[in-house]
């Protein structure tokens, strides 16, 4: 019935478990506070109607898992989280990582950034991801918030390349796959930087 109520047929898939299980393991001293959070970004549930994300509140409920609304102080920390880095190792707040010897220097990212202190917190968790065994991230937001921005700073920070790949409508595999370049007056495709 709840199923039908949110509109999600499937709930979490084994996928998004698994994923759930490796961030639980990586981070086990905060992991119980952030189960909610990070069951919320997988379901979208701030973009749900109201109606549907009453529902998963109520099923994450009675499930035992506390949400960032029955814990205010939880979401209204004042403790400044800092980035430090020092030639081996970058660290976010409680998160720490080795820093990348990168093979092509040149294609890591050099942006002008300003830690504000949302950015930090979304760096932070990206790093989180990182460690808990993530290769790939998503970040939605609209127009001019600061996505590549921050996926330039903490390649940066992290001594990794970057190549840009734009997506647009008339974007389509052929053209996200393989790259026409110019040799000695011939065309030769090769693969895209996606594909590297």
């Amino acid at each position: 019935e709840d199923k039908r109520a949110t509109g999600m047929s499937n709930g979490l898939s084994l996928r998004q478990l698994l994923r759930l299980a490796r961030h639980m393991n990586s981070f086990p001293n905060t992991a119980e506070d952030s189960l909610a959070v990070r069951i919320d970004d997988m379901l979208m549930v701030p973009y749900l109607p109201p109606a549907k994300r009453d529902v998963v509140r109520d099923v994450m409920h009675a499930a035992g898992i506390r949400t960032s609304h029955d814990n205010k102080d939880s979401s209204s920390t004042t403790d400044a989280i800092t980035i430090t880095t020092s030639d081996t190792h970058l660290t976010i707040g409680d998160v720490s990582v080795p820093i990348h010897q990168p093979t092509r220097p040149e294609m890591v990212p050099d942006p002008l950034f300003f830690e504000i202190p949302s950015h930090t917190i979304v760096l932070q968790n990206m790093l989180r991801d990182i460690v808990s065994g993530e290769r790939h991230l998503l970040l939605l937001g609209p127009q001019g918030c600061g996505k590549n921005k921050l996926s330039d700073y903490l390649c940066h920070l992290l001594g990794r390349e970057r190549e840009y790949v734009q997506l647009h409508r008339d974007s389509t595999v052929g053209t996200l796959t393989l790259s026409p370049t110019l040799q000695d007056g011939k065309l030769i495709w090769e693969d895209s930087p996606l594909v590297r």
